[in-house]
């Protein structure tokens, strides 16, 4: 066999290999990362909520009720509707936080209260009640906290302040600004 021959078969038998690689997907390489698709949409929505969430012992911490919640996954957050939630101490509940909506953050560990957020503590001779616009409430250290002013009630007595930190677990209630109030001495 002539020499030419042996290349030209060799090299067309190469062509067509490498044409019967790229053409049957084994050499095709996405030249972009694949994005994920942005549609502003939910993914899922929910109505008629109940949730609890109860701690190592098994016991009760946090309650959740609303009228629907829509979940996006573009941001991982969630929408609430009419948002109540509970929440707990050695089984027994201690406050309740009522808003107009909410939205889920931090892989739902925080709960951003928003429009006309209403607070009572479910404990106590004479229960503290709180309003204000926006507060955030730490699902798991059961901290709320808050930047808006805010109106906390005890019986006739009333303080205002411009935010606060409040502390579910050790029962601390700190006003950092703006402090106003009205305390009515008991009779005797």
């Amino acid at each position: 066999m002539d020499i030419r021959n042996v290349v030209s078969l060799s090299g067309g038998l190469l062509l067509l290999g490498a044409a019967g690689y790229f053409w049957g997907g084994f050499g095709k390489m996405s030249l972009r990362p694949t994005v994920p698709v942005v549609t502003g949409l939910p993914d899922y929505e929910v109505t008629g909520i109940t949730g609890l969430r109860t701690d190592a012992r098994g016991q009760v911490s946090e309650k959740l009720t609303a009228q629907s919640l829509k979940h996006f996954p573009d941001n991982d957050q969630g929408e609430v509707q009419a948002p109540v939630l509970s929440m707990y101490q050695d089984g027994r509940a201690r406050w309740e936080l009522t808003a107009d909506r909410a939205l889920t953050r931090l892989d739902n560990q925080e709960l951003e209260l928003r429009g006309k957020v209403h607070g009572r503590s479910l404990a106590g001779n004479i229960p503290i009640s709180l309003e204000t616009e926006f507060l955030v409430a730490n699902r798991t250290s059961q901290v709320m906290s808050s930047t808006a002013p805010i109106v906390v009630r005890n019986g006739v007595n009333m303080l205002s302040s411009q935010g606060f930190r409040a502390d579910i677990q050790s029962g601390v209630l700190v006003l950092p600004a703006q402090v106003r109030g009205n305390y009515v001495l008991p009779s005797r």
